[in-house]
């Protein structure tokens, strides 16, 4: 998993294009690294993936000025990152989606990327949440064989990560600030 965080840009057009420069350059240190295709495609309903490495899962976020990018070498990975927007009503969403408010943008990013490993639909998604309590930095469990970990790489920035594999999760936990 690698997150940056690239500077701000008032004109969101140039920030946009900031994003995917950044993805693209994280991705060209990661596919060196790991001998990956030089690029990926998108599935049909939007997902990144290799189509000559299937078995590898690849994930990729951006939200104002950070960008996160994630790969499994053996399976699906999913990752969401999501600034805090002061201008976003989050205690309307919260109660339409019965969270407490206080962990919006914590359980956004874990709906987010849930849904981006396959774990589920949205609303389904969004319901299992609800009455769970999320801790950043502790690995946890989904179910059916999922685990996250969620992590706050700025006050005001929430990302959550997702796939099977929790000892991968716990060696990115025990790396984190």
């Amino acid at each position: 998993m690698v997150i940056a965080q690239i500077s701000h840009d008032l004109e969101r057009r140039i920030g946009k294009t900031r994003q995917r420069e950044a993805i693209f350059s994280l991705f060209a240190e990661l596919s060196e690294r790991y001998s990956l295709p030089s690029q990926w495609q998108k599935s049909p309903q939007g997902r990144p993936h290799f189509a000559l490495r299937p078995e590898v899962g690849i994930s990729l976020s951006h939200s104002a000025h950070w960008v996160a990018l994630a790969l499994d070498m053996t399976g699906p990975i999913g990752i969401d990152i999501e600034w805090h927007r002061p201008t976003r009503d989050i205690d309307a969403l919260s109660q339409a989606l019965s969270w407490p408010t206080t962990q919006f943008y914590l359980r956004w990013c874990l709906m987010e990327a849930a849904f981006k490993a396959g774990v589920g639909q949205p609303k389904t998604l969004q319901q299992q949440l609800a009455p769970m309590s999320l801790n950043c930095g502790i690995v946890a469990s989904l179910g059916a064989g999922w685990h996250y970990l969620l992590h706050q790489p700025d006050p005001n920035c929430s990302m959550a990560l997702v796939m099977r594999d929790p000892l991968i999760l716990q060696q990115l936990a025990n790396q984190l600030p």
